[in-house]
């Protein structure tokens, strides 16, 4: 029997409004990533990566699509139930992290 994948996403859509127009930043992803695999997201500048791995990672809601992670259905969860189940069940390191001065990540 196959364990179901870690992730799943299902037509993610995700658009953002730049003055009266509306940009697809994301647009019709599918993808599953299942335990003790590598996903390695690759684009130029501006292409919607971090914009995917944030809706993957529940903190930003796509605008169409479906998002699975652990079982978990993100749409359908309230931001309470949301919150706490990123800072429990998900690992997020950002590009950007706000590390204190002198000391490193290891």
């Amino acid at each position: 029997m196959n364990a179901p994948p870690m992730i799943a996403a299902r037509g993610i859509v995700k658009r953002v409004h730049v003055g009266s127009e509306a940009r697809t930043v994301v647009g019709g992803v599918d993808l599953e990533v299942h335990r003790g695999e590598l996903l390695l997201v690759l684009g130029r500048s501006g292409s919607g990566k971090t914009t995917l791995l944030s809706i993957l990672g529940g903190l930003i809601r796509q605008d169409e699509g479906q998002v699975r992670v652990l079982g978990h259905d993100l749409e359908n969860m309230d931001l309470t139930s949301r919150r706490a189940f990123v800072r429990r069940d998900i690992g997020l390191v950002f590009q950007a992290a706000g590390l204190i001065p002198g000391l490193s990540a290891i």
